[in-house]
């Protein structure tokens, strides 16, 4: 009697082929057309990649042949042209030139701006990496005859040369554009390195895009004719398959009259049809309620940022019409800016619940001493609630409590909640954190002496987009800092409610429990 064959299998083998045969076409053809691209667009970091070299003097061993649309010159510690490609003209370049030249490895780089009246701007800028910020390090503005007359960049000179402002805003002539590489050799010596990356003209671009695009008709062709092959293989395995699986569906017998004909998965998928059926239902009932779920975040954020949007642009139209009196500029800059922080908690607000709902994210467990933690924590936002008038108090275990938890989510936690006191609160309101150990689980209690809540079960406010409609709202909920706050919980097997009846001073209290 002969085997079942596997529909499966057959499917791997050829999907298996289809695909080689498809990543080696794309790999070649991709290959062919990048080897045509690198080799019309060298740039300095290429160039720098013979650095052994450079720094031994020996440039007659780099290959220049693969950069013969770039000019190269290096300058030694005199600036005196040491080595230049045979397409770089003598005395073209200038020692004094050198310094108009922007740094290639360098955060602080020169950038030119037209201004009114045909006058230009130029800075002198600093990336700083720490903060993320561009500072301006000093100016200069230029008429449009290039005469300094305003600033202290270029100390020395009243007036730039045209080949001066051009090197500073766009490289020599518009035709390419220049950096420079400055280095100490292993003798010690300075040399500088300027490279000129030439443009494309119409013609080459033309030239190098229909060199693409014959080699790409050439593979489509290839490509359609494997695809068809595939399709009817596959058409006429796949309609074969479903005859079977019907007739075995209205015919118990039918496999036992054709068993091997009937590929191996579909006797189990047979069988099990009805089971499937029902999780289909439940499915259906599932991504009905996740539908509906969907609608609530898109109803609850729009109308939620909808208010301080309209705000901002309202705001920001006046300006641009000039119709702000001069004496409520600042109040309307104030509104802006407040319309706009209130938009960012929102999108935040989605961004980590979108994080939490994800079907990849997973919590960094780590074993430490959570007491350490905790003073560390309340060290922090002490400062913090202590400059916008609120006030905090703690009490903490003293001795050292080893628990495997993630320190970046229970910051989120912790933030979400007192976080969600100062936003419900007036000024000089207390929040209270209360942490000890009792019976191996560690209690944690978070409360504040405000406005407290009206709501007969405030638990209900753990559920997303659910908000405290009379006490505790504002413009910028959006009903989902107690839900994160409660999945951060779950995720390190604790317990999280809110009291209905805090004790005084406290009015808004909630609890968590983590078992050690």
């Amino acid at each position: 009697m002969k085997k079942n064959k596997s529909f499966v299998n057959f499917c791997v083998f050829y999907l298996s082929i289809y695909s080689l045969l498809l990543f080696l076409t794309f790999i070649l053809t991709n290959t062919l057309i990048n080897n045509s691209i690198i080799n019309v667009s060298k740039t300095l970091y290429d160039f720098i990649k013979y650095d052994y070299l450079l720094k031994e003097d020996e440039f007659d061993k780099i290959p220049v042949k693969k950069f013969k649309r770039n000019e190269i010159v290096i300058f030694d510690e005199n600036k005196e042209v040491l080595f230049s490609t045979n397409n770089y003209e003598e005395g073209f370049l200038t020692k004094d030139e050198l310094m108009f030249i922007n740094e290639y490895f360098t955060d602080t780089y020169f950038l030119v701006q037209s201004i009114n009246n045909d006058n230009y701007l130029i800075t002198e800028n600093n990336y700083n990496q720490e903060n993320k910020q561009t500072e301006i390090l000093n100016y200069a503005i230029l008429d449009s005859n290039y005469n300094i007359i305003d600033g202290n960049l270029f100390e020395e000179k009243t007036k730039l040369s045209e080949k001066e402002f051009i090197l500073l805003k766009e490289g020599m002539n518009g035709k390419s554009y220049v950096s420079k590489y400055s280095y100490v050799n292993n003798e010690g010596k300075e040399r500088i390195l300027v490279f000129y990356e030439r443009y494309l003209s119409n013609e080459e671009y033309e030239k190098i895009t229909d060199n693409i695009l014959s080699r790409w008709i050439f593979v489509i062709p290839i490509i359609l004719v494997l695809s068809g092959i595939i399709i009817i293989i596959f058409y006429y395995k796949i309609k074969k398959s479903i005859n079977i699986m019907k007739k075995r569906i209205l015919d118990d017998n039918y496999a036992l009259k054709k068993k091997n004909n009937i590929p191996i998965e579909f006797n189990e998928f047979c069988i099990k049809i009805k089971d499937l059926l029902k999780k289909l239902e439940l499915e259906k009932k599932k991504t009905e309620k996740e539908e509906k779920l969907r609608q609530s975040i898109i109803t609850n954020l729009s109308h939620d940022i909808k208010t301080p949007l309209t705000v901002i642009q309202g705001y920001a139209k006046a300006f641009c019409d000039g119709v702000v009196p001069k004496d409520k500029e600042k109040k309307y800059m104030e509104a802006i800016y407040n319309k706009s922080v209130i938009s960012t908690e929102i999108i935040n607000s989605l961004f980590q619940y979108s994080q939490m709902e994800h079907v990849d994210f997973k919590a960094n467990y780590e074993k430490s001493d959570f007491s350490e933690f905790c003073r560390e924590y309340l060290a922090i936002k002490y400062s913090d609630l202590e400059m916008f008038k609120y006030n905090l108090t703690f009490k903490l275990e003293e001795k050292t409590i080893m628990y495997n938890f993630d320190r970046s989510l229970m910051t989120r936690l912790f933030d979400n909640i007192i976080n969600n006191s100062v936003k419900h609160n007036k000024k000089n309101t207390t929040v209270y954190f209360i942490y000890k150990v009792v019976n191996n689980c560690i209690i944690i209690t978070i409360a504040d002496n405000g406005r407290g809540i009206v709501s007969k079960d405030p638990n209900v406010l753990f559920t997303p987009f659910v908000v405290e409609n009379e006490a505790r709202t504002c413009d910028s909920s959006t009903g989902l800092g107690l839900y994160i706050v409660k999945k951060i919980v779950e995720m390190h097997n604790g317990e999280i409610s809110i009291n209905k009846n805090p004790k005084k001073p406290y009015k808004f209290e909630i609890n968590i429990k983590f078992k050690l």
